[in-house]
């Protein structure tokens, strides 16, 4: 297996492990402690939602608000197309 820039575990190709076979062949392995950067990667951290958004409550409220202006004008012009009729 290789590991990732991100820390994911991947399946390496089969030439990969070939080469890779060849070249420790007969070399004695370091205990995983002694290892420069072998630790597990952190956790990702779940991000709180930005309170700042643009979209909560003002945007909602707008697109509310244009909803029911549509509406509105709508039933102005079907009233007044009544009228023409």
């Amino acid at each position: 297996m290789a590991r990732a820039d991100d820390g994911t575990w991947m399946r390496m190709p089969d030439e990969m492990t070939g080469i890779v076979k060849q070249l420790t062949l007969g070399r004695k392995p370091y205990p995983a402690s002694d290892l420069i950067g072998a630790a597990p990667p952190p956790h990702p951290k779940p991000v709180a939602a930005d309170p700042y958004s643009p979209l909560w409550p003002e945007g909602v409220a707008i697109a509310l608000i244009a909803i029911a202006a549509a509406f509105l004008a709508r039933g102005m012009w079907l009233r007044g197309a009544a009228r023409r009729a």
